[in-house]
């Protein structure tokens, strides 16, 4: 496809006329300035080993051992006119049972925005993400450009969005993939005004949309395009060592194919963030719309809650309990699809770099169709942190 990676093209050339775009430093007398820049560039690799007794939540699952590696890296770089940051992820399961797909996801992002945020703020964000386990498989590669006045109380923005996705799921009538992934573009603009004040932050937005699939009709002969409109209302608040992001929003969806019905749904999502030391406390609420392949539903609304409990049991230990609970619902149908994961995760901190952990989790899930299905897994991991910050000063070139 000639248009597969259109968008994050335009986004790096925007990227680059953001840096451009603030003229050098004129000179001033006999003397040569001086330019510079501050690096940061941090990063962790982590290897796990363990066993999961149901990988891939199947009946009659005997188990498998299992090896993976999780990398991520970010690097940053500050002038007089941008601020940038490369940052990417990594992590692979590799499963001893060769009937077990190995779990993958990776994900890479670029971010530039100006640095003198006096009077208004431009940030462009391209990013590439992709992921692969026993019954999903996606690609999203998406541009974002954010223009927000930054003086006064009352901040006005916009934000443009371009987005080209591929998505295929384990079908269940087929009983596999589909052949090939649907494939879809996305374009959003979301004007909104935020009011912030003394860490306090509330606003109002609207996402408008409009999605088109590279093919009229999918596998199973349905129309996906589709037009949406969202209304939203957020609430953000970082104080000390306490942090709170809430937002709730009104879904109106229309689709082009006559057996999909109009979406009208609630949204929602709270996120808070607590420490009192020797405590941590985590906790998320969240009721998002999400793509599917499903054949007879327009998308799902996937409604999630997780929470996680950390203790400080010395210097260098911690010790974590958490849970959480995912629900899928397949809009114009009655199915459903539940999973509940709670387990406990212990990390001691060797060095200042280097931390050895251990981690054990149940997982329950409901599928569609059939009894309830459940596994344990357990997971030791070894931990290298690194990272490195400097200051580089060179001879920098007089305006002309």
């Amino acid at each position: 496809m000639k248009w597969r990676y259109y968008y994050p093209v335009i986004g790096l050339v925007f990227q680059l006329a953001i840096a451009a775009g603030s003229p050098p430093a004129r000179a001033e007398g006999p003397a040569r300035p001086q330019a510079s820049a501050e690096d940061e560039f941090l990063g962790s690799i982590q290897l796990r080993g363990g066993f999961d007794s149901n990988p891939d939540f199947a009946m009659g699952n005997a188990g498998t051992s299992l090896g993976g590696i999780n990398a991520a890296v970010i690097a940053g770089r500050t002038t007089e006119s941008y601020i940038a940051a490369l940052s990417a992820e990594a992590s692979y399961t590799h499963y001893a049972k060769a009937i077990d797909v190995p779990l993958s996801r990776y994900k890479a992002a670029f971010d530039i925005a100006n640095k003198d945020q006096s009077e208004y703020s431009l940030k462009s964000t391209s990013s590439l993400a992709s992921f692969e386990n026993y019954d999903t498989r996606s690609l999203d590669a998406i541009e974002r450009v954010r223009l927000q006045k930054a003086s006064g109380s009352v901040q006005p923005f916009v934000t443009a969005e371009a987005r080209y996705s591929e998505l295929n799921e384990s079908n269940l009538l087929l009983g596999k993939f589909l052949p090939e992934p649907e494939r879809f573009l996305r374009g959003t603009i979301i004007p909104g005004v935020a009011w912030k004040k003394d860490g306090v932050e509330i606003g109002a937005s609207v996402n408008l949309s409009a999605t088109r699939y590279r093919d009229t009709y999918d596998y199973f002969g349905f129309r996906r395009d589709n037009e949406r409109i969202e209304p939203f209302l957020f609430l953000r608040y970082n104080k000390d060592k306490f942090s709170l992001f809430a937002s709730l929003s009104r879904l109106y969806g229309e689709w082009h194919d006559a057996d999909f019905s109009n979406v009208r749904e609630n949204l929602y999502e709270v996120a808070l963030t607590y420490g009192a030391d020797p405590f941590g406390f985590e906790f998320s609420a969240k009721r998002a719309a999400a793509e599917t392949t499903f054949p007879i539903s327009p998308i799902t609304i996937d409604t999630l809650y997780s929470g996680k409990v950390t203790r400080k049991l010395d210097a260098r230990s911690r010790l974590a309990l958490f849970g959480s609970y995912i629900e899928k619902a397949y809009l114009d149908s009655p199915f459903k699809q539940r999973t509940m994961t709670y387990g406990m995760q212990l990390t001691h901190d060797v060095t200042d770099k280097i931390s050895v952990g251990f981690e054990l989790a149940r997982s329950e899930m409901s599928p569609i169709l059939g009894p309830n299905i459940s596994g344990i897994a357990a997971i030791a991991s070894l931990t290298q942190r690194f990272g490195d910050k400097k200051r580089a000063e060179g001879e920098g070139r007089s305006a002309r």
